[in-house]
């Protein structure tokens, strides 16, 4: 999320979706798990099945390298490889 000037916040409904590891995109932003507590991010569930063999991966939000609104990607700090080694989630 990120701070729009006079205090509102971004939606993530219609906010990034592609992401994007140091070699291309791998996945779509699928959800986001909040701690129903703190209200933490804890993390990104990404839809990979396009790019991956079908797979809905959960990525922590600490390898958010940086978040492009209007191209809508997010960019991780992680090699193609270290996504792979995500864990998986079944629906």
């Amino acid at each position: 999320m990120q701070r729009e000037s006079g205090g509102f916040m971004k939606r993530c409904a219609g906010g990034p979706g592609l992401i994007f590891p140091s070699v291309g995109a791998i996945g779509s932003v699928a959800d986001l798990v909040v701690d129903d507590e703190t209200w933490e991010i804890t993390d990104v569930l990404v839809d990979s099945r396009q790019w991956l063999p079908g797979k809905l991966l959960l990525i922590s939000p600490e390898v958010i390298e940086r978040i492009d609104w209007p191209e809508k990607k997010v960019h991780l700090r992680l090699a193609r490889e270290d996504i792979l080694q995500a864990p998986g989630v079944r629906l």
